[in-house]
């Protein structure tokens, strides 16, 4: 492997590291809210279509 792969695999590694620490420190939401809010996303995108 090339300093440059192991330079950008590094890289890449960091911004995931920050990612899943920005999301781990946002907002959750319960188990039910999570259902309640993909049942209205579905439903406003069936009505969208028509269906």
């Amino acid at each position: 492997m090339s300093v440059k792969d192991t330079e950008a695999g590094e890289a890449e590694r960091v911004a995931l590291r920050t990612l899943m620490r920005e999301r781990a420190e946002g907002p959750f939401v319960t188990p039910d809210e999570g259902r309640r809010d993909t049942e209205a996303m579905l439903a406003a995108k069936r009505r969208a279509r028509g269906l």
